[in-house]
């Protein structure tokens, strides 16, 4: 057996400043984004002592928050305009996986698979773009199951059947 892990702290930002003096038409003025947050991965994998079975299962975790939003939005020419305000929104996730995979080799060629990840999401926005703060838990189970024949130590067919799974978002209009 073998213990696995990673650990992924995530730090990203951007900001474009504009000067209202030198704009002509529509402009976003002060926009900004900065995205935190934390990842761990843990996985057990190993196999049986007659080579028949691989196995792995594992855990996840993330935390993720962004912030975004424009300082000032407005249209000026020549300095002169009109600002619509500021708008910032912040959006948080926090996401768990748990997920277990097992391949059993029927002959040194031919191996079927079967698995299975339980995603769970809890998400938030709040921010004055939004008419009140919003949230929701998105989970799923995806399963998973192939079989595949190694045509030579180079080449191999295979078919896999599986689900995949997204969380949802937010719409930025009230009562959506």
């Amino acid at each position: 057996s073998q213990l696995e892990f990673g650990t992924d702290p995530y730090n990203w930002s951007l900001s474009v400043n504009q000067d209202p003096e030198s704009n002509a038409g529509f402009s976003v003025i002060g926009s900004f984004s900065v995205i935190e947050g934390f990842a761990q991965e843990v996985r057990l994998q190993g196999v049986t002592d007659n080579n028949a079975l691989d196995w792995v299962v594992g855990a996840f975790y993330s935390d993720i928050e962004a912030k975004q939003g424009y300082e000032d939005l407005g249209s000026y020419i020549g300095g002169a305009g009109v600002s619509f305000g500021s708008f910032d929104q912040t959006e948080i996730s926090e996401s768990i996986a748990i997920f277990a995979s097992i391949d059993y080799h029927l002959s040194e060629q031919l191996t079927f698979t079967v698995g299975a990840r339980y995603f769970e999401d809890d998400r938030a926005i709040d921010g004055n773009f939004y008419t009140a703060p919003k949230s929701a838990t998105f989970d799923h189970v995806s399963p998973a199951i192939g079989v595949s024949y190694a045509l030579t130590n180079d080449a191999s067919v295979y078919l896999r059947i599986a689900e995949g799974f997204r969380s949802g978002g937010f719409n930025s209009t009230s009562g959506v």
